[in-house]
C-alpha cells in the first residue's frame, strides 16, 4: 500500500495505531500530554478459553487460542472508546486500558484516536462503537518471546466507514499477575498494514 494511501487510512477513528511495515519510530505527530498510568478494574471476559493462564506449546500454535485473545484485547480496548464516546472525556481507566492493550509502537496513535472520540470527531463513528472484530489469518511465528500473526480487521460495528484492514500483528508476553484491566498475558506491540507481498515474512524482527 503507498504510505499516502496508509497514512489516510491511519487517520480513521480507531485504527490509528498502523502503520507500514517499517522499523523506526510511531508514526506518530502528536503533541498532547499523555496522562500516567495508573490501576483500574478487570474487564471480564466471556471466552470458555483461560486467556489469563500463560499458554501451553500447544495453544500456542492453536488459532481458537489467539481468536480468544484477540477477541478479549479488542474488548478492553472497546471499553475505553465507548467510555470516552458517552461522556465526552476520557478517564484515567480509559488511558490504563489503551496501555494495556497497546505496547509502545501502537499506543500514542491510539491515544490520538480516543482524543477524537472523547472531542465529540470521528465521522461515521457508531454511538455506542462496538468492538473491532479481528480475523486471525495466519500464526507466522509464535513462541514465549514474540508472536506474529497476520490478520483482518473489521470495523463495521465501530466505523462502517473504515474500510477491513489486513495486517501484520506482533504481540509480547507481560505480566498478567496483578488485577489489571487487560487479562491476557499479551500485548499488541506493533500493528502494521500489509503494504506489499512480503511484508509477513520478516515479523518479530529488527
Amino acid at each position: 500500500m503507498h504510505r499516502l494511501a496508509v497514512l489516510l487510512l491511519c487517520g480513521s477513528v480507531l485504527l490509528a495505531g498502523c502503520r507500514t511495515k517499517e522499523r523506526g519510530p510511531a508514526a506518530s505527530s502528536a503533541t498532547s500530554t499523555i496522562p500516567a498510568s495508573t490501576e483500574a478494574a478487570v474487564v471480564p471476559t466471556t471466552s470458555t478459553l483461560n486467556v489469563s493462564a500463560r499458554p501451553t506449546t500447544a495453544q500456542l500454535q492453536d488459532p481458537a487460542y489467539w481468536n480468544a485473545i484477540l477477541a478479549t484485547l479488542n474488548r478492553a480496548a472497546g471499553d475505553a472508546f465507548r467510555s470516552a464516546d458517552s461522556k465526552r472525556a476520557i478517564e484515567p481507566s480509559a488511558v490504563e486500558a489503551l496501555r494495556q492493550v497497546y505496547g509502545s509502537g501502537v499506543f500514542p496513535n491510539e491515544y490520538q484516536s480516543i482524543l477524537e472520540v472523547a472531542a465529540g470527531r470521528g465521522s461515521g463513528l457508531l454511538h455506542p462503537p462496538g468492538d473491532v472484530v479481528t480475523r486471525l489469518n495466519r500464526i507466522v511465528k509464535a513462541d514465549a518471546r514474540c508472536v506474529a500473526l497476520t490478520a483482518s480487521l473489521d470495523f463495521g460495528k465501530v466505523n462502517p466507514t473504515v474500510p477491513t484492514s489486513d495486517v501484520v500483528m506482533e504481540l509480547l508476553p507481560r505480566d498478567n499477575s496483578q488485577n489489571t484491566i487487560n487479562p491476557v498475558p499479551w500485548i499488541i506491540e506493533e500493528l502494521f498494514v500489509i503494504a506489499a507481498p512480503d511484508d509477513s515474512s520478516r515479523p518479530c524482527s529488527e
